[in-house]
């Protein structure tokens, strides 16, 4: 029981936190409530008015007044209850909206290995039906369990007031309710954050088979994403089958223990006429309100049922607020007024959540500014993990680097952003305008700057042959472009901030000659501008480096000139046979 209470104080404890902001509107909300609340009282009043002295007495001189007061209280009711309505709605869709936009600032600003532990499916499934049950929740919970408890409370005080040792015999329902309730919540409870847990595995998966959906169908995997989204929907009308046979628990254990309380209220109650300690129009009023009473009851109880689930959406959404690992910005940051480019990684060290081996181990590495370095290594060799360091995509878990002999810990990310140019091996262009696209992230920039890396990226030309221009809008998918084409949009995007470092993921490795040429080309023009970091295996992309090193399990293990690694490291000199028979 205890451990019961100790959820149900956590819990609310939760959805309080997220209408903390509406606080003060609230207490004007249980107001109206309470209000509500009392207009009960007042109806099972009029009852045993009504009772005694029109039926038994036939005393018809009050009836004007009778009628004036019933109206009143209705129209209290009616009006408390509408404003109590749409105030505890506009509340619930002002607080699903915070938490959506906050849930959404709060993963922009998140590194790569968030990602790891809540997938983009988890994520969306998160924000759109964690949101939609709180939203709900909070609506319904805290309105009906408000406005229900006063309905209770005025009534129960009423009652205590007319005949307090029946109101003792008709309230022995409530302690009759609590344990079967507590047990039957917490039961919803866990099939509730199953639930749950598999509406996010289901939009997981089916987010991912939508993005490689032309591989499933090229390798004809139809049938085994069919048989897996099968089984995710399975285990769903499992969860959905129990939840349906505890929440049908309710009814009848709470419509048992009501007749019991109604059966010991009706003997006593004659008991209590037939000596004369209550009159018939008491008695009658003292009923009427034990199902005032019972109502409210019945609906508290069933409340409990959609309690677990809006308490399992807010903690759920409480879990990613919880797991932050936003780069921090500096307190006092260093502010560069120029910077040249200078590259030094210094005993670098990178674990990323949950892996037991670092991916990098004390690398130690300094690239001159203007300098064109190229990395190559196997799979797994820690080659993007090290480029993704650079504009602070993630962050180091030991050691340091540094930009112009300064730590890049102490600059702003803006700042750092601003002088880091990164162009992934993943394209990914957004749905708007080819211009837009380019100019991502900076306000203000001119279509002279935009056409300015547009051309050093070798992008101008085919742009020009597109519908529209600068102005065609192009898809997420990249529609309408070639990859090579997607690719060199990518880097008029880099370059349109004039970096001083470069980094280059593997933007060749899935182009054609053409396209790739085109980039080297590009590139070439590039070099000795500014500091360039190329991750590539073609060796057509080694040629324009000033130096190569090669990275295997996390470790530099060699550096020098083509000819140089040549002579003495075999994991170059067998990288570099395969890229040549490959190129045959």
């Amino acid at each position: 029981m205890r451990a019961s209470l100790q959820r149900w104080r956590d819990d609310f404890r939760v959805l309080y936190r997220y209408v903390r902001p509406y606080r003060w509107v609230m207490a004007g909300l249980v107001l109206l409530m309470a209000l509500v609340g009392a207009t009960n009282a007042g109806m099972t009043y009029l009852i045993q008015w009504v009772m005694d002295t029109l039926i038994i007495r036939l005393d018809f001189r009050r009836l004007p007044v009778l009628a004036g007061t019933l109206l009143l209280i209705y129209a209290v009711r009616a009006l408390a209850m509408y404003y109590s309505t749409a105030v505890s709605r506009s509340i619930g869709a002002r607080v699903v909206h915070d938490v959506r936009r906050r849930l959404f600032s709060h993963v922009l600003e998140q590194p790569a290995p968030f990602f790891r532990r809540f997938p983009t499916g988890q994520l969306s499934s998160r924000m759109t039906h964690d949101g939609t049950v709180l939203q709900q929740g909070i609506t319904e919970v805290f309105t009906d369990v408000v406005l229900e408890g006063f309905k209770a409370l005025a009534v129960a005080l009423y009652i205590l007031w007319l005949h307090w040792r029946l109101a003792l015999v008709a309230l022995v329902a409530v302690p009759l309710l609590v344990v079967p309730v507590a047990v039957i919540g917490h039961r919803l409870r866990r099939v509730t954050e199953q639930f749950h847990g598999a509406v996010g595995d289901l939009t997981h998966g089916f987010h991912q088979v939508l993005q490689g959906l032309r591989v499933v169908q090229a390798y004809w995997g139809q049938a085994r994403e069919r048989r897996q989204l099968e089984q995710k929907t399975d285990r769903l009308l499992r969860l959905q089958h129990r939840w349906v046979f505890w929440n049908a628990l309710h009814a009848p254990i709470v419509e048992v223990c009501l007749g019991i309380a109604l059966f010991g209220l009706i003997v006593y109650g004659a008991y209590q006429i037939r000596r004369g300690d209550l009159t018939p129009g008491g008695f009658t009023s003292f009923v009427a309100a034990m199902l005032m009473v019972y109502t409210p009851l019945r609906r508290l109880s069933k409340l409990n049922d959609l309690l677990q689930q809006t308490a399992t959406a807010a903690h759920r959404l409480e879990q990613v607020f919880l797991y932050d690992l936003r780069l921090p910005d500096p307190p006092t940051p260093v502010s560069l007024p120029t910077v040249r480019g200078d590259l030094r990684f210094e005993s670098v060290y990178f674990w990323y959540p949950g892996k037991s081996t670092p991916a990098l181990v004390g690398v130690n590495l300094s690239v001159a500014a203007g300098e064109t370095v190229a990395i190559i290594g196997p799979s797994g060799a820690g080659k993007s993990t090290l480029a993704q360091l650079i504009p602070r995509l993630m962050d180091v878990t030991e050691g340091a680097v540094y930009l112009d002999g300064h730590d890049i810990r102490t600059l702003r990310l803006q700042d750092l952003r601003a002088y880091v140019g990164w162009v992934p091996q993943e394209v990914f262009l957004f749905e708007d305008t080819v211009f837009n696209n380019i100019a991502y992230g900076l306000l203000g920039v001119t279509e002279a700057e935009v056409v300015r890396a547009a051309r050093q990226a070798h992008a101008h030309e085919f742009i020009l042959q597109l519908p529209e221009g600068y102005q065609t809008v192009i898809g997420g998918e990249t529609a309408g472009l070639s990859g090579g084409q997607a690719q060199r949009i990518a880097l008029a995007r880099a370059l349109v901030r004039r970096p001083r470092v470069l980094v280059l993921d593997e933007v060749t490795s899935a182009l054609d000659s053409e396209s790739e040429a085109h980039i080297q080309t590009a590139l070439a023009e590039l070099k000795g501008t500014c500091t360039l970091l190329i991750i590539s295996h073609r060796w057509s992309m080694l040629r324009l480096a000033d130096r190569i090193v090669v990275m295997d399990k996390g470790r530099i293990i060699d550096e020098g000139t083509h000819e140089e690694l040549l002579r003495r490291c075999a994991l170059y000199r067998r990288l570099w046979r395969r890229q040549a028979v490959e190129a045959r």
